[in-house]
């Protein structure tokens, strides 16, 4: 969903929110209206984060937001983060940051990471997906990682919606 606003997100949400229909907002930030009420409506929030300490603290905020919108529903919303930007050699403060989510945070991670490619720089520029992108001779390992992370998120979905079939 491109066009969002506190006023439209509802609506637009609703609008593509169908059986069988997987609706993905890219909001930005934490803490806001905007967020609250796309967090309130999901199946599955992922938390997008790099692994560095100031985005961790972005991450905490919309874990926040999330807790408040539980408490005001009465139910579970679930949660997953999305780790992004992944060095190949993995910094101090990137394993401190992956310590603390894998194993102190209590949260779902979801693996592979995302690590720092340049394939992805350039879907960002271009457009387009991975395969529509030239040749090169890591260009397989991007694509087998974003393939196994697609995984990793459809067998999260699936998980949720059976649970919320049996809660029905």
């Amino acid at each position: 969903i491109v066009d969002r606003d506190d006023t439209t997100i509802m609506k637009t949400i609703q609008k593509y929110d169908q059986d069988g229909t997987i609706v993905i907002v890219d909001l930005q930030g934490g803490r806001s209206l905007v967020n609250s009420r796309a967090m309130a409506k999901a199946d599955l929030v992922m938390l997008v984060t790099r692994p560095m300490v100031l985005d961790t603290d972005t991450v905490q905020d919309a874990r926040e937001v999330i807790e408040l919108e539980e408490e005001a529903l009465g139910r579970q919303i679930a949660r997953s983060f999305v780790v992004t930007q992944t060095s190949h050699v993995v910094s101090k403060e990137e394993r401190q940051v992956l310590k603390f989510l894998n194993e102190k945070s209590g949260e779902d991670v979801i693996i592979p990471y995302l690590s720092r490619r340049v394939h992805y720089s350039a879907l960002h520029a271009r457009g387009g997906g991975l395969r529509d992108l030239p040749e090169h001779s890591s260009l397989g390992n991007a694509i087998s990682e974003v393939s196994r992370f697609a995984d990793a998120i459809y067998s999260r979905l699936v998980n949720v919606l059976q649970s919320n079939e049996e809660a029905a």
